[in-house]
C-alpha cells in the first residue's frame, strides 16, 4: 500500500511543479513518474502556457501531442503553440488547434495557424463546428472578418444560424449587410 501512495505522491508533486512551471523541480521530479504522466504534465504545462517546462517535457517524451497544441492554442498561448509547430510540424493536426483556438476568440493563435501552418479554416470540431461557426457563437466580429476577408471562408447556414440563434447582431449584419448571405439558405439538416 506504502508503494501507490508514495507513487501517487510523486505524481501529484510532479503535477504542481509543472502547473506552476517550475522547470528545476519537474526536472528533479520528472524520474518519479511513468511516461504517462509526462505526457499529461505536456498537456499542463501547454494548458498554463509555461514554454520552457513545454520545451523539455516534448524533448523528454520525444514526441507531443495534439491535446497538448490544442490545449495551448484553446488558452491562447501563442508561444507554445508556435514552439510546437516548429519543433513538431509532421506530427501535429494544425487545423484542429485553429478550431479550439477560434472557439475562444484567440484571433492570434487563428492567424499564426492559418498563414504559418497552412491549417485548414474550413477544418471542423467534433461537434462539426468551424472556426466561423465559433466566431458567429462569440460575435467576434473581428475574427469573423478576418476568416471570410483574409481566409475566403464562406459563409455557412450554421454560422449565419449560430450568429442569429446566439443574437449576434453584428456577425449576423455583416453576414447579410456586406456578404451578402442568404437569409434563407438551409443548414445541412435542411433547415433554414
Amino acid at each position: 500500500m506504502g508503494n501507490i501512495f508514495r507513487r501517487v505522491k510523486r505524481r501529484m508533486e510532479f503535477i504542481s511543479a509543472v502547473s506552476e512551471g517550475d522547470l528545476k523541480r519537474v526536472q528533479k521530479r520528472i524520474r518519479y513518474v511513468v511516461e504517462e504522466d509526462k505526457e499529461y504534465g505536456l498537456n499542463v504545462a501547454a494548458t498554463c502556457g509555461h514554454l520552457e517546462v513545454v520545451r523539455y517535457l516534448s524533448d523528454v517524451t520525444g514526441s507531443v501531442l495534439d491535446s497538448a497544441l490544442c490545449e495551448a492554442a484553446r488558452f491562447g498561448h501563442v508561444n507554445v503553440v508556435q514552439y510546437l509547430a516548429e519543433r513538431w510540424d509532421a506530427n501535429l493536426n494544425v487545423s484542429k488547434a485553429l478550431v479550439e483556438a477560434a472557439s475562444s476568440g484567440h484571433m492570434d493563435v487563428v492567424q499564426y495557424l492559418a498563414e504559418r501552418c497552412d491549417a485548414d479554416v474550413n477544418a471542423k470540431d467534433e461537434a462539426g463546428r468551424t472556426a466561423l461557426v465559433w466566431a458567429a457563437y462569440r460575435d467576434d466580429t473581428r475574427l469573423t472578418r478576418y476568416l471570410v476577408e483574409q481566409c475566403a471562408v464562406d459563409v455557412s447556414a450554421e454560422a449565419l444560424v449560430g450568429g442569429v440563434g446566439f443574437g449576434n447582431l453584428n456577425v449576423v449584419r455583416y453576414f447579410v449587410e456586406e456578404c451578402g448571405a442568404d437569409v434563407n439558405m438551409e443548414d445541412e439538416h435542411g433547415l433554414p
